[in-house]
């Protein structure tokens, strides 16, 4: 692929933009538990559209070797543009997910943090 860095960051650019309205939308997630039920969400969606799409490779496959006609052709062609593009949506809204689910990793570990550094210093008997 010749311009590879460049869609490389634009996949970026669109999953953090995803990234940022989920969080706006929901806020961070409450626990990894949390963070890893929305991934597995967003991968269950990524197969259904991933089987859409290899349904309809397989359907333009079969109609060329029919050799059926270029309307038929062209139809199934355009039902898999449309599904490739809802795919690639899908593997956008999973690495949105991922890097929501480092930045709440991180929170979740801050007040882990911080409730420790409290818990240590009621046990000294004394502030932080």
């Amino acid at each position: 692929m010749a311009n590879a860095k460049g869609i490389e960051n634009e996949v970026t650019r669109l999953a953090d933009i995803e990234l940022e309205t989920a969080v706006e939308k929901w806020g961070l997630n409450h626990s990894n538990h949390e963070s890893f039920a929305v991934i597995r969400e967003e991968i269950d969606e990524t197969e259904s559209a991933l089987q859409a799409v290899e349904y309809l490779a397989g359907r333009v496959w079969e109609l060329t070797k029919q050799n059926a006609t270029p309307n038929a052709l062209r139809e199934v062609y355009n039902n898999l543009y449309k599904e490739s593009i809802n795919l690639a949506c899908e593997v956008i809204q999973v690495a949105a997910m991922a890097r929501k689910g480092i930045l709440s990793n991180i929170e979740i570990y801050k007040e882990d943090n911080k409730e420790n550094a409290l818990q240590q210093a009621a046990e000294r008997g004394g502030a932080l």
